[in-house]
């Protein structure tokens, strides 16, 4: 009895709920189906959120990469353009600076910063004009120009590219500008010495023509007269004067071989000089007395020779090389006889300020101005036309000063046509004891 109430009990909830109205029923499921399909929707919304923001994130992850890559990328290359000697420029099609490279600092000499937003005219040339001279291509060429900043005194070479937009539109020019100042004087100086070189070569030419014709002269003055001794019929007044032109030849022809030697000595730094104390006044005077035989040989003796010392002293004490002195004054000596027809040569000695200045003056034809600017050039002549009257190799005076430079004077010299030229020689005072 106890078990069967039992069960009846358990039983009859069961029996309860199948026994519900049938409106309930069918509510109640549809509300655990909704209920069902809503939970399905909400977790498929949570998955599907899940995945979206896993997607985005890694998004977020790869543009962050890229960036970091795009920032690295953009240090190197302006890190690049920073430490190039060449100003970058990016102007916009009204010459508007919009950025600029460090290295700007090297040519324009002012702070990257302070440039940004101006005129490239005002920036580089201080300008409130557009350059005349910045023609910007309308191509996708570069195009180079080069101009002189005079406010600077620099030369600027500048590569011009043009920068266009997707649509093809311009959107401004990228500039590199770089000082060119060197190269320019590096090819000014290169044209400079061409030119000389060139010049050198045509006096070289000439040089050796003329060369050929003074060796000539005395050589065959030599030869002939030597031949006109062997006649036994000449009288011995004709002996002594073929004698006398035979040495006088021979001294010139041994003047221009010295000359040459020396000119080579002096051009491969070889020429020796050995200094010591000599007297000044008689070099000089001994000197004089040498070319007092030289006029009287050259039929000039109506020209005058005058010693001017203007120091007052009978014995002035130098140290130099008396040689080499002495192969100087002789040399201006000679050229002063060689281009004086009338009138007087004045060998003078003087004080001045700080140094003891020698000089041989005369009242010759005197040097052209054009000649005068190269007079000391090597084998340049005073008269270096075809038809010159005075011979010469046009050694001297460069040998002169060459050899005064050595002995540490400077020799310069002051002309004037038709009224004659000076030479002279300056000495530091040093170098030298009055007595």
């Amino acid at each position: 009895m106890g078990v069967q109430t039992s069960t009846f009990l358990l039983i009859r909830p069961m029996i309860a709920v199948n026994v519900l109205p049938l409106g309930v029923s069918i509510i109640h499921n549809i509300a655990l189906v909704i209920f069902l399909l809503l939970l399905t929707y909400i977790l498929l919304l949570i998955v599907r959120i899940k995945i979206k923001n896993r997607k985005l994130q890694q998004e977020l992850d790869i543009r962050k990469d890229i960036e970091i890559l795009f920032r690295k990328s953009e240090e190197e290359k302006t890190l690049i353009l920073n430490n190039i000697n060449e100003t970058i420029l990016f102007v916009d099609n009204e010459h508007t600076v919009l950025w600029a490279n460090q290295s700007n600092q090297m040519n324009v000499e002012t702070d990257v910063s302070s440039i940004i937003g101006k005129k490239c005219h005002k920036v580089f040339f201080n300008s409130k004009e557009v350059c005349k001279f910045c023609t910007y291509p309308t191509t996708t060429e570069t195009i180079y120009n080069e101009h002189f900043v005079p406010d600077k005194n620099v030369y600027l070479g500048c590569h011009i590219t043009p920068v266009f937009n997707e649509n093809g539109s311009r959107k401004g020019f990228v500039k590199a500008v770089v000082d060119i100042t060197d190269k320019k004087q590096t090819e000014k100086a290169l044209l400079k010495a061409k030119k000389k070189a060139e010049e050198s070569e045509k006096l070289k030419s000439a040089f050796l023509a003329n060369m050929s014709h003074e060796i000539r002269t005395p050589m065959n003055a030599i030869i002939g007269f030597s031949e006109l001794l062997n006649d036994s019929d000449i009288s011995e007044a004709e002996r002594k004067d073929y004698i006398s032109i035979i040495q006088s030849n021979g001294n010139q022809l041994l003047k221009l071989i010295s000359d040459i030697l020396t000119s080579s000595q002096l051009e491969s730094n070889q020429l020796k000089i050995f200094k010591k104390e000599f007297d000044l006044i008689e070099l000089l005077n001994g000197v004089l007395t040498q070319f007092i035989e030289e006029r009287k040989r050259l039929d000039k003796e109506h020209i005058d020779f005058i010693f001017d010392n203007q120091t007052k002293n009978g014995l002035i004490i130098i140290y130099s090389d008396p040689e080499r002195l002495k192969q100087v004054i002789y040399n201006l000596m000679t050229n002063a006889l060689k281009f004086t027809t009338k009138g007087s040569i004045t060998l003078g000695v003087e004080m001045k300020k700080s140094k003891i200045r020698i000089s041989v003056a005369d009242t010759g034809c005197g040097i052209h101005p054009e000649k005068l600017k190269k007079i000391f050039h090597r084998f340049s002549q005073a008269d270096d036309t075809s038809t010159k009257k005075i011979e010469g190799a046009g050694l001297g005076l460069t040998i002169s000063k060459e050899i005064v430079s050595l002995l540490g004077g400077k020799l310069n010299v002051k002309s004037e046509m038709g009224r004659g030229s000076q030479f002279w020689i300056d000495f530091p005072v040093k170098t030298t004891k009055l007595k």
